[in-house]
């Protein structure tokens, strides 16, 4: 508050429990069942408000494409629809003129619809934070709301190999260093990030990026290099603090998935709060 220039503002904390939701974990085989499951579940609440949270844009379409067929006022949402699409998608949402909404994490934020019932999530998220905002979503009036994670074992190595994807080791990191230099050694124009086909997904660039330039090898508003030698010194400790770091808070999702004890205590504790 020092730092905002406001010395005098009220400080106010609020508890991260939510005594009206109702946590649970439904363990699953694979792909298959969690539509089965999805299904059943969505005819058994028809009419209730409720949003689907699924981790691929080609997960949301099956997904709605399931329940669509099964009879089911269901639509889909992510970042790859256009934008009037989405735009009605989530109005048609939000004023409940269609009550299930099936999306990947780019639906949500801003979105305060006090009658969502349940809230769903085909797959493991990879930290308990972005579980809780998705799954917080759900029952803003105070009535009871229902959260519901589907699990499979193989969820753990899928998040692993997404953590991987976003932090690339050091080898990985001077690919990308050698692909700017080549860019940059045609003179046609500044190299961008659609240029580059190493290092990953975007997260992954990203994080290479990032790392070059904290190196000094590029510039620090642009992807040109500063310096033409392709053995240049590559400092990646930085990306390896972050993935320890999200493989950590990957093992406390875990632990929320496969707990036999009460989750919402995982949940306040991970949040520093007593149960």
């Amino acid at each position: 508050m020092l730092r905002l220039g406001i010395p005098h503002a009220s400080e106010v904390l609020r508890t991260f429990d939510r005594p009206n939701l109702n946590l649970s974990v439904v363990p699953l085989a694979g792909e298959d069942e969690r539509m089965d499951w999805l299904v059943r579940y969505a005819r058994d609440h028809a009419g209730q408000s409720g949003i689907v949270y699924a981790r691929t844009r080609r997960a949301v379409e099956e997904a709605a494409a399931r329940l669509v067929a099964a009879g089911v006022d269901a639509a889909g949402y992510h970042a790859g629809m256009p934008g009037a699409t989405r735009a009605d998608v989530q109005r048609r949402f939000v004023t409940g003129r269609r009550p299930v909404i099936v999306a990947t994490n780019a639906f949500g934020m801003g979105i305060d619809k006090p009658d969502v019932r349940f809230v769903l999530h085909l797959h493991m998220p990879g930290r308990i934070e972005a579980y809780y905002q998705e799954a917080g979503r759900a029952g803003r009036d105070g009535d009871p709301a229902e959260c519901v994670l589907l699990y499979a074992a193989r969820d753990r190595s899928l998040q692993r190999r997404f953590i991987a994807r976003a932090h690339p080791d050091e080898e990985q990191v001077r690919r990308v260093w050698h692909e700017l230099l080549q860019l940059a050694a045609r003179g046609e124009r500044a190299p961008r990030y659609a240029d580059l086909q190493t290092g990953g997904d975007g997260e992954g660039v990203a994080a290479a990026v990032g790392a070059l330039r904290s190196c000094g090898l590029i510039e620090a508003a642009s992807l040109v290099p500063r310096s033409l030698d392709p053995d240049a010194p590559i400092d990646v400790g930085q990306i390896e603090r972050r993935r320890r770091d999200a493989e950590a808070r990957l093992g406390q999702m875990v632990e929320y998935a496969e707990t036999s004890a009460c989750r919402r205590a995982v949940i306040l504790r991970y949040f520093g709060e007593r149960p």
